[in-house]
């Protein structure tokens, strides 16, 4: 999904994203402050807040995520993972995201994952078994699931 994708009456209806923000509104592109909050009240007697470029209001959208996805990274190895995902996916463009700490922890999962018939381990093992083209050692793109 890239920016523009969907329309705001589709993010307002379909998802309901209607207050997305504290600090800027991506639907009018302007920067919420105190004052042009609804609770406030001189809300309405001062407008909204200042106008704001896509660019300036995708990176004040970028940045609060940020700052609020920290409450849910605060301790464990990964904690730093999540605002380099956050970033990689506001400059990334639409590239995959790749980390090696992510990659041996799910590598890790994989080894370890020890439930009956459902593990991804024994998944993983039989798509191979059945898939694999082992004359080639290739695994042909027509069985590659989208």
């Amino acid at each position: 999904m890239r920016c523009g994708d969907l329309s705001a009456a589709q993010l307002k209806t379909q998802y309901h994203l209607v207050d997305v923000s504290t600090r800027a509104c991506p639907y009018t592109l302007t920067k919420i402050t105190p004052f042009s909050q609804p609770q406030s009240m001189f809300h309405g007697s001062r407008g909204l807040g200042d106008k704001l470029t896509l660019q300036q209001c995708a990176s004040i959208l970028f940045d609060e995520f940020r700052y609020l996805s920290q409450s849910f990274s605060v301790y464990g190895p990964y904690r730093h993972l999540i605002e380099q995902m956050i970033t990689h996916m506001q400059y990334g463009d639409g590239l995959t995201f790749s980390n090696m700490q992510l990659d041996c922890a799910l590598k890790a999962h994989i080894l370890n994952d020890s439930s009956q018939q459902k593990s991804t381990r024994i998944l993983l093992e039989r798509a191979f078994v059945k898939n694999i083209d082992w004359t080639k050692n290739i695994y042909p793109s027509g069985k590659k699931m989208a």
